[in-house]
């Protein structure tokens, strides 16, 4: 178990920090010119989460990388290079599929995340899992707001991208954890920014409060819109749970 932890306890944090950093790098670089390191970069990240399943760093990293893969259509090539490290990516995705149930807090939803940023296709080989994986990131997402975008994220684009007989399966078992959202008038946001930090008690309280209002407002914006989409059957989904657990 040692081996599955830094050897120093800063390096998680450090690693993080560098996820979300890169993160933030690759969503704004021009995809085609990462094309050709996709496959090291890929490869890498993976080798080491195998290696360290515990740090939630790798699925970080892995989920923007694989953006990058998804929006320029990587897998889309046939050539055998493309196809084997398609297969590669593929069984590691179905060994995270299996073990992120066992996971808590914030390697749990890092590993999600991966999964779910895959491209369309992979999805398309993993939709028997992807229903119960949706309803955890929709649950974690009741405290980490964030997480439920994410969440949004990839319905939205599955929406677009995944034909509707393999769609709606998915949306008859995900849409009912809208519920809590839908009808909470609140969401504590997870963190606060140096400036919050600087206003008085007073300010702060109003700041968070604009801020509660402007992610619920956001995310109940894009669910609705989603649903706004989906034939009266689909939608009705919705009330097949009872949920009335208010978002925390």
């Amino acid at each position: 178990e040692s081996s599955l932890r830094g050897t120093k306890p800063e390096d998680h944090n450090i690693l993080c920090n560098l996820a979300n950093l890169y993160k933030d790098l690759l969503r704004v670089m021009d995809g085609e010119q990462l094309t050709r390191w996709l496959p090291e970069l890929i490869t890498t990240i993976i080798n080491h989460s195998v290696r360290l399943p515990l740090v939630s760093g790798f699925y970080k990293l892995l989920a923007a990388v694989l953006g990058v893969a998804d929006r320029t259509n990587y897998f889309q090539d046939e050539s055998e290079d493309h196809q084997s490290l398609e297969r590669y990516v593929m069984r590691y995705l179905e060994d995270v599929v299996v073990h992120c149930k066992q996971y808590k807090n914030d390697l749990q939803a890092s590993s999600l995340l991966a999964v779910i940023a895959a491209p369309v296709h992979l999805i398309q080989s993993l939709l028997a899992g992807i229903p119960p994986m949706m309803q955890m990131i929709f649950q974690l997402g009741q405290g980490y707001v964030s997480i439920a975008h994410s969440g949004m994220d990839a319905l939205e684009r599955w929406q677009d991208k995944l034909p509707s007989d393999q769609l709606k399966p998915i949306l008859y078992q995900v849409l009912p954890s809208f519920d809590p959202y839908l009808r909470s008038t609140g969401i504590l946001i997870e963190e606060e920014s140096e400036e919050e930090i600087k206003l008085s008690k007073t300010q702060q309280k109003r700041t968070k409060r604009m801020a509660e209002s402007t992610q619920l407002s956001k995310l109940q914006g894009r669910m609705l819109k989603l649903l706004s989409k989906l034939d009266s059957a689909t939608c009705l989904s919705l009330l097949r749970q009872e949920n009335t657990s208010a978002v925390a």
